[in-house]
């Protein structure tokens, strides 16, 4: 409880003159613009913010309307939002090969999780099947080759796939 940066510890005796310590800590998955940035885990704890694991490239979710009033360490943060959020980065590191296109996800509406590319590309998610809607983008992104640069935003929501000229 006094180091909530950490999933499991555990101590155990090897005779005749060993402890072993073992250590698991949680680690972020992404960062959220509410008021200051702080990182968080899978599960929504806050953890200790650090430069060199913000640079990590985490994905930036912004739009969380409700109020996330403490940011203290090992706070669990409640947002149906946030874990609807969540849940998208879960299945984004699914793809690994995708992960370097989500830049920020914005939760801002409460009917579509979106996400920018680094190069300022909207794409319109909607609700669930995460999975099967970035491997969707993928075969869009693939198709549209060097024409991606036109384009201002993606919309997977619906049956066929709707692209918006710049």
């Amino acid at each position: 409880q006094k180091h909530p940066e950490l999933l499991t510890a555990s101590v155990s005796r090897e005779f005749p003159n060993r402890i072993r310590l073992h250590v698991m800590p949680r680690l972020p998955i992404a960062q959220v613009q509410s008021g200051g940035d702080f990182l968080i885990d899978r599960d929504g704890i806050v953890l200790p913010y650090s430069q060199a694991l913000a640079r990590k490239r985490l994905p930036l979710i912004v739009g969380v309307r409700e109020k996330l009033e403490r940011f203290d360490v090992g706070y669990p943060l409640r947002s149906k939002a946030l874990f609807e959020a969540l849940a998208f980065v879960e299945n984004m590191h699914q793809l690994p090969e995708l992960v370097r296109y989500v830049h920020t996800i914005d939760v801002s509406d409460e009917n579509n999780l979106s996400f920018k590319t680094p190069e300022g590309l909207e794409v319109r998610m909607g609700h669930g099947d995460f999975k099967e809607k970035l491997k969707l983008f993928d075969r869009t992104r693939v198709t549209l080759g060097s024409r991606i640069h036109e384009i201002k935003y993606i919309d997977l929501r619906f049956d066929e796939v709707v692209i918006g000229s710049r």
